[in-house]
């Protein structure tokens, strides 16, 4: 029950996130990025134009700050996560690591095989 309650949490967390980042709402993303959050994209994210690396909760919450407009909730090997995936196809999964029932770490993977070998499930709504 105790691991449900804490998926049913980081669900909530990534949902504030992506209305955050979506509404341009910098206070509510400051609220749910850990201070020390680390933003990390592997190279075809970086590719795709998402910076290579980002520290601290101030300025991966500046670079979040009214984007993600088309990222949707997903679940990343069972954990809450989310992805960008036009009509459907996930091109980038954004997997997240909580600490304090905040974001703590945010990996950017646009790399097919290992999308592929993540299992992303996305929801609708």
């Amino acid at each position: 029950a105790e691991s449900e309650g804490r998926s049913r949490l980081q669900r909530r967390v990534v949902d504030a996130f992506l209305e955050a980042a979506r509404g341009g709402d910098f206070q509510a993303l400051l609220s749910v990025l850990h201070p020390e959050c680390v933003l990390r994209s592997d190279d075809f994210a970086s590719l795709l134009g998402s910076p290579k690396k980002i520290e601290g909760g101030t300025n991966v919450a500046d670079f979040f700050n009214g984007a993600a407009s088309a990222a949707v909730r997903a679940t990343i090997h069972g954990v809450a996560g989310a992805a960008w995936a036009p009509n459907g196809k996930v091109r980038v999964a954004f997997s997240f690591t909580f600490r304090d029932e905040r974001i703590a770490d945010i990996e950017l993977i646009a790399d097919r095989t290992r999308l592929q070998e993540l299992g992303v499930e996305l929801f609708d709504g």
